[in-house]
């Protein structure tokens, strides 16, 4: 049964049959004791009575703070140790950018690539770090930050709007009604769609499954992912505003000092696919056109280091753009990963617009964490790219939304675990552990908060 359908009793499949396995008895225990806030007694009764309580509660800020108690996923020991690796890549990434900062005189914008890229700078420094006031950022050119914005919205919420918009038009189709919403459906999704998609859309040609949910429902899924589809463009809109205007505003560093303004999104796909090219050269020119022009340092990883998709989104916009310089280091070059990277970074800053790199390339083979907690390849060591695939382990945190990963199914690991405080989001927990291992402090509520929001650092 797919993740989302409601069972007699209310509910999902999971909550079902999580009181199934209880029965009565063992529902009511779990019960007693969520209302006692007992959370060692709940830990020990299993993992359908913390998939009951879950339920229940739901998650609580307060609790990603506590110490874990269990997590019906898998082993705490494996989150600990893939907290560990991304607090080092952290570590990392920030020394990395303040190097480059310092040494070429210029403010360094630290941009984390969703998933894999992303984690990392929750714990890099930021300007509130560094001692700045949040001065007012300048006005930057409206219409590249529109243009950016919508290509961002395309890039992001297109795929899913076009699923949804198709299962409405084959529900339509076989429930023969319906149909008089979709000229308007689609007239919206013009903005995010390309011209033939919408045509496709229209004429029912689409080369997709002709399945989906019965015309009421569909409609919903398709207004929903139209509002998705505006939020992504209302927050790229504000952060590209926000980022390049405080670039700007603040210039250059201080004779022997740094600035790094640490900036997480997804600038470029996995699948190399959907116009990555054109956002990322888009970006560039925009930051391009400072008066200081800051260093782009772009981290993320890859499952593939002999041919990594990131080179040759690089080498497309290089081709789109010739007077930008967007350089990668080691697998985003198509080569080995330099033995010295500091100095490599270094050396391929000197009249860079970006430069893209591994903060902590892993050499060898290594397990997946889904492999792991599937109790397979366990001879085999994490690393940061072990963290693939698993959108999970971002939940609760703003990264979430930025994965475009498939719906939650049954088979995935809770995305929520039990602290001595009640239920946590796995991410938010796995986020505040990142930072306490690399010994960051959670910066306090106040001017900065703006950003931290629209870059995706909370």
């Amino acid at each position: 049964l797919p993740a989302g359908c409601r069972l007699p009793g209310g509910g999902g499949p999971g909550l079902w049959l999580a009181r199934q396995e209880l029965g009565a008895a063992g529902v009511s225990r779990a019960r007693r004791r969520l209302a006692r806030q007992d959370w060692p007694a709940l830990a020990g009764q299993g993992h359908a009575a913390l998939t009951l309580a879950q339920h229940l509660l739901g998650c609580s800020p307060e609790a990603a703070e506590a110490e874990p108690l269990a997590w019906p996923g898998g082993d705490l020991a494996l989150l600990e140790e893939m907290a560990g690796i991304t607090a080092r890549e952290a570590k990392a990434a920030a020394g990395l950018a303040a190097l480059a900062s310092r040494a070429t005189g210029r403010l360094v914008i630290l941009l984390g690539n969703a998933s894999l890229g992303g984690p990392p700078l929750w714990a890099a420094p930021g300007p509130w770090q560094q001692g700045l006031a949040c001065i007012p950022a300048r006005t930057v050119p409206r219409r590249q930050v529109a243009e950016l914005a919508r290509l961002r919205a395309q890039r992001l919420a297109g795929p899913g709007l076009l699923r949804a918009l198709w299962e409405l038009r084959a529900s339509q189709a076989l429930h023969r009604r319906g149909g008089a919403r979709m000229p308007g459906l689609l007239a919206q999704a013009g903005r995010w769609l390309a011209r033939e998609q919408i045509q496709a859309l229209a004429a029912g040609r689409l080369p997709l499954a002709l399945a989906g949910l019965p015309p009421a429902p569909a409609l919903a899924a398709a207004q929903k992912a139209l509002a998705q589809a505006r939020a992504m463009e209302i927050q790229g809109r504000a952060a590209l505003a926000l980022v390049p205007g405080l670039a700007a505003a603040l210039g250059r560093p201080a004779s022997g000092g740094c600035l790094v303004l640490p900036w997480a999104d997804k600038f470029a796909a996995s699948t190399a696919k959907g116009g990555d090219h054109l956002y990322l050269a888009g970006l560039v020119r925009l930051l391009a056109g400072l008066k200081s022009v800051p260093l782009l340092l772009l981290i993320d990883e890859t499952p593939h280091p002999a041919s990594a998709s990131l080179g040759r989104i690089l080498a497309e916009a290089s081709r789109l753009c010739p007077g930008l310089v967007l350089r990668g280091l080691g697998a985003f070059a198509g080569q080995a990963e330099p033995a010295d990277l500091a100095g490599a970074l270094l050396a391929a800053a000197r009249g860079a617009h970006l430069v893209a790199l591994r903060p902590l390339p892993h050499h060898g083979p290594w397990a997946g964490l889904e492999e792991r907690l599937a109790g397979r390849a366990s001879h085999l060591p994490l690393a940061p790219v072990s963290r693939d695939g698993a959108a999970w382990l971002l939940a609760g945190t703003s990264l979430a939304g930025l994965t475009l990963a498939p719906e939650a199914s049954m088979g995935d690991p809770r995305p929520w675990l039990l602290t001595q405080a009640g239920f946590a989001h796995l991410g938010a927990w796995f986020r505040r552990r990142v930072m306490t291992l690399a010994r960051r402090a959670e910066p306090p509520d106040g001017p900065w908060r703006r950003y931290r929001r629209l870059c995706n650092l909370i």
